[in-house]
């Protein structure tokens, strides 16, 4: 409590979350932190009694044992924190719960409101980027954001990529692996990865490219879904607010996990998982369409025109209304994302007989054309 790493702020935020009924919690926390801390250092016997019992307590909460042991577990952690910092107990050789990147992510939501980019690094530092696209790319001891060169201080804990309506970005993980970040989307990725996986969580699109470990497989997670694989190329799009995930394979192997119904599906290239609100199937699909973004390129078949809407505000970062039977009008063609929004609405108006308004930065569909 009176020596908090950043690792253990976010542990113990995390376990007050979880259980708010423990009245006894914030009396022996206000006791500690009262206590004057002394130097000592524990007996190799302390240090391996103190192991065993952590180990013991995680092993019956990762296999559900009844309340009535579980409550023994957290009182004596608790007993024993108090038994620590009242006999001046300071010791380095405790290692800290390791960071979860789900509980990170639920900590720090982002409505991804800002105009920047931004990059926000494991110390809270962070960098604004007012370019449409932006380029970043690690290495083992610094950062190059748009050919600058960033040193991050810190050796673990997450970075956060936010990148808000009408901007992208480019990512180059250390490992290699290549990400292509769209609009209005948060990633959030470790500082360095571990030795035994590499997980990233997303909430928004991207296309990524995973570079090739067999000893360490790669987890794109998000709220519903978990995404496993050792090397590959596929689409991800996960957007919290949409009702529909999906997950785009363009080539390798993918195992997807679904949070809501416990199943694990294997997907083929050329194949396409959706996770919908009420169950979840997989099509085959011409990849191109569902990531020809990454080029400046959207291709749309038989697709409603509100969905198409939909990605065009967010990819130029416009508010865009439209009548909901318009929404339903269905348009199939090639859109240039390299074009401005007028353009765009230009090459939809001579397919689709619709007009529209474009008043104080907002486009509004105004209905079918006479």
């Amino acid at each position: 409590m009176k020596n908090t790493t950043p690792e253990t702020s976010e542990y113990w935020d995390q376990f007050q979350k979880e259980n708010k009924n423990l009245k006894n919690f914030d009396a022996a926390k206000d006791f500690i932190e009262s206590i004057n801390t002394y130097h000592y250092n524990l007996s190799s016997y302390e240090i391996n009694k103190i192991k065993q019992g952590i180990h013991k307590k995680k092993y019956r909460r990762k296999h559900n044992q009844n309340l009535f042991y579980w409550s023994i577990g957290v009182a004596a952690s608790i007993a024993l924190l108090i038994i620590f910092r009242f006999t001046g107990v300071e010791n380095k050789e405790i290692i800290s719960p390791k960071p979860d990147i789900m509980a990170f992510a639920d900590i720090t939501k982002s409505e991804n409101k800002a105009e920047d980019i931004q990059l926000i690094l494991s110390d809270k530092q962070t960098i604004r980027l007012d370019q449409e696209e932006t380029v970043i790319t690690y290495d083992t001891t610094s950062i190059s954001v748009d050919k600058k060169t960033i040193t991050q201080n810190e050796t673990s804990g997450f970075n956060q990529l936010i990148v808000p309506l009408g901007k992208r970005s480019i990512l180059n993980l250390s490992d290699g692996t290549k990400v292509w970040v769209n609009a209005d989307t948060r990633l959030i990725y470790p500082v360095s990865f571990a030795n035994d996986v590499r997980e990233i969580f997303v909430d928004g699109e991207i296309y990524i490219e995973v570079t090739t470990d067999a000893k360490r497989p790669f987890v794109v997670k998000t709220k519903d879904l978990d995404v496993r694989v050792l090397g590959t190329k596929f689409n991800v799009t996960a957007y919290n607010a949409d009702d529909e995930k999906k997950i785009v394979l363009v080539s390798g192997s993918v195992q997807i996990n679904s949070k809501k119904d416990e199943k694990t599906t294997r997907l083929h290239p050329n194949q396409m998982y959706i996770s919908g609100k009420e169950q979840n199937h997989i099509e085959n699909v011409d990849t191109k369409k569902y990531t020809s973004w990454i080029d400046g390129i959207y291709y749309c078949e038989n697709e409603n025109l509100g969905s198409i809407l939909q990605r065009l505000a967010r990819y130029y970062g416009v508010e865009i209304t439209c009548d909901l039977p318009i929404s339903k009008v269905v348009f199939s063609g090639k859109l240039d994302l390299k074009d401005n929004l007028s353009d765009i609405f230009n090459n939809i108006s001579f397919t689709l007989p619709i007009s529209y308004v474009e008043e104080n930065g907002k486009i509004m569909i105004s209905g079918i054309k006479q």
